[in-house]
């Protein structure tokens, strides 16, 4: 059974305009059912150095995409023959929930949790079975396997690190 664990922001004060996980106005053509971006705070830091909160252009987006194929196309290279594997496929089915920050060496760093709907005793859960708040609070797993990874994005150099998985349950 996939175990879901939703991270409440205790930084975060909802009341602040500037601290609520919202899309920039130079984003129109974002697609918000699938991508989040939520400012930094010190509640990351387990995720990212501490560093200056940034922003996300759409052309750092189309960045972000485009590692993150080539980064899944690593992973689905290398199966490892000693822990269950599956490869991460249709990419598009997965929400990002994006951090970014501004290193102490001026690089944009970005934090992607990514996820996609899951099963549950063999049947496909529906969207509304989801969780609805993806969009205000950081989803974690324990367990899922591929349907949950998370990676690094060095958008500076056009650089990843690699994918971590869940392990399955």
């Amino acid at each position: 059974m996939i175990r879901l664990l939703l991270i409440l922001l205790p930084l975060l004060n909802l009341n602040d305009q500037n601290n609520i996980a919202q899309v920039p106005s130079n984003f129109q053509t974002l697609d918000t059912s699938r991508y989040v971006v939520f400012p930094y705070s010190q509640a990351y830091s387990y995720y990212l150095s501490d560093g200056k909160p940034t922003t996300i252009s759409p052309s750092e987006i189309n960045l972000i995409d485009t590692l993150l194929i080539k980064a899944s196309e690593e992973y689905n290279n290398k199966k490892d023959k000693y822990f269950s594997w599956q490869p991460i496929s249709s990419l598009e089915s997965y929400k990002l929930q994006l951090i970014a920050v501004l290193d102490s060496n001026n690089k944009k760093m970005v934090y992607a949790n990514c996820f996609r709907p899951w099963t549950l005793y063999g049947r496909k859960e529906t969207l509304k079975d989801q969780p609805s708040d993806w969009r205000t609070v950081l989803v974690l797993a324990d367990g899922g396997g591929n349907t949950f990874f998370h990676l690094t994005f060095n958008l500076t150099d056009s650089t990843y690190n690699p994918i971590i998985t869940n392990s399955h349950l």
